[in-house]
């Protein structure tokens, strides 16, 4: 898709099954934002704000969700864990 969404706010945004390949969400905010079964395959998030976001079925790796931000609310796919930054 290749969508440029570079510091968008989209927060609470319901993005079910959103094409996000290689999109540029470096510095949005996605705060409560529903990413159930989005491809976030290749995506920036570098600097994304993920907080309480549920990405609990999207399609991901461990090495695209390490440079965004995000809590003990946000729910990751369980194969991947909550960067050690996130507290």
């Amino acid at each position: 898709m290749n969508a440029n969404l570079h510091s968008t706010n989209l927060l609470r945004a319901i993005l079910f099954r959103a094409d996000l390949v290689r999109a540029d969400l470096s510095g949005a905010d996605l705060m409560w934002a529903v990413l159930c079964e989005a491809d976030l395959s290749k995506a920036n998030l570098v600097g994304a704000t993920l907080t309480g976001a549920d990405l609990s079925t999207a399609s991901l790796t461990q090495e695209e969700i390490e440079p965004a931000s995000g809590d003990e609310n946000t729910q990751l796919p369980p194969d991947l864990n909550p960067p050690a930054h996130w507290g």
